[in-house]
């Protein structure tokens, strides 16, 4: 059992008794072995006590529950819903994968700073964030394979067939042997791919960063005059990246483009002069075409793009006000919108392609 877990219901001011902790953490085990990215999904939203958007899950999550102890109901206590559901979501990050990866993005968007919901558990936000980090840096480590090792082993198979005894038993050595060694130049190929995207990324990355230069809008930054500037710097940060954690220097890339192309940016701004200021053809291009699993909910910032689009650049705070925990008036500073703007576009980037690939 995590450790944190007790402490995790005594923040939501529930009783953590030893005796139904035990079941609770067996289900959390169970179902976090197994979960989809559409059920980690739900769970974000039960942890944030967002509407379901699927209205079985909760069901088929009560009744997990009740697999390990039937005295459970979920009817009766939605608190202890919320803590179960961030115990799930944060077990994920035992076994590092693009789920969890994709979870603590939605974790961490929807919290927008601290300026949108804490959850149940508000620490639980902060080990999210804690993941993140600490997957770019694994990500992008060394570990270089020995190109020798796999020379040497092949020799000692082919070693090991010359002395076997039958012919049939020489070529098995050898069939099976080649069959391991063609696995492990694949994974290696794979590696190498992966390491050439990230090499790519941050070649692209700095050359934006000392260009200083819009991709969109074929302009220098500092030509914006305006806090809109703040929101195209991250989603533009976004397009360049290779893995969904992002790169670990990110918020100083960030705040090297914003500072170097005015000072002004990386001052306080609200969300609506941010937002107003954001050209309506550009926002329309920007969330065409939809996001697979409803993931634009777990993005604030977005959500006020979307409004914003849907108005025409009209008054949109009040339809806001009804799908986002931000509010309209919520001030940022510059480099904290263009981040928050940045992990948006992470997940939704990821998810627009996996909506490409079904």
């Amino acid at each position: 059992m995590d450790p944190r877990f007790p402490a995790w219901y005594i923040a939501a001011a529930l009783e953590p008794k030893d005796e139904f902790l035990r079941k609770r953490w067996q289900a959390v085990t169970e179902v976090s072995n197994s979960i989809s990215l559409a059920g980690a999904f739900e769970l974000v939203r039960i942890f944030y006590r967002m509407p379901p958007s699927d209205s079985a899950f909760l069901g088929n999550f009560e009744a997990a529950i009740q697999k390990h102890d039937a005295a459970f109901s979920a009817g009766s206590r939605p608190e202890e819903l919320s803590v179960l559901a961030a115990a799930i979501i944060t077990e994920l990050h035992q076994s590092p994968s693009e789920i969890a990866d994709l979870t603590s993005l939605a974790v961490t968007a929807y919290n927008c700073g601290g300026l949108g919901s804490p959850g149940a558990v508000p620490s639980v936000v902060d080990l999210h964030r804690d993941y993140l980090i600490h997957r770019s840096q694994d990500q992008r480590s060394s570990s270089d394979d020995d190109f020798e090792t796999i020379s040497t082993d092949l020799e000692a198979v082919f070693k090991k067939a010359e002395n076997a005894d039958e012919p049939l038993a020489a070529v098995e050595h050898v069939t099976e042997g080649t069959r391991q060694m063609l696995a492990a130049l694949i994974n290696r190929l794979s590696e190498m791919k992966r390491r050439q995207q990230l090499f790519r990324e941050e070649s692209d990355v700095l050359w934006w960063v000392a260009g200083g230069y819009s991709r969109d809008f074929n302009k220098p930054f500092g030509d914006f005059k305006s806090s809109s500037a703040c929101i195209v710097v991250g989603k533009e940060l976004a397009d360049l990246v290779a893995e969904v954690s992002g790169p670990f220097a990110a918020s100083a890339f960030i705040n090297r483009i914003l500072k170097t192309a005015d000072d002004k940016l990386l001052a306080m701004t609200t969300l609506t002069t941010a937002v107003n200021g954001v050209d309506l053809a550009w926002v329309k291009h920007l969330i065409a075409g939809g996001v697979n699993l409803g993931a634009e909910a777990f993005c604030p910032v977005t959500l006020a793009l979307i409004e914003h689009g849907r108005s025409g650049g009209k008054s949109w705070s009040g339809a806001y006000k009804v799908v986002s925990p931000v509010s309209p008036a919520a001030k940022m500073l510059g480099n904290d919108l263009s981040s928050q703007m940045y992990r948006e576009c992470l997940l939704l980037k990821r998810m627009r392609k996996s909506s490409g690939d079904a």
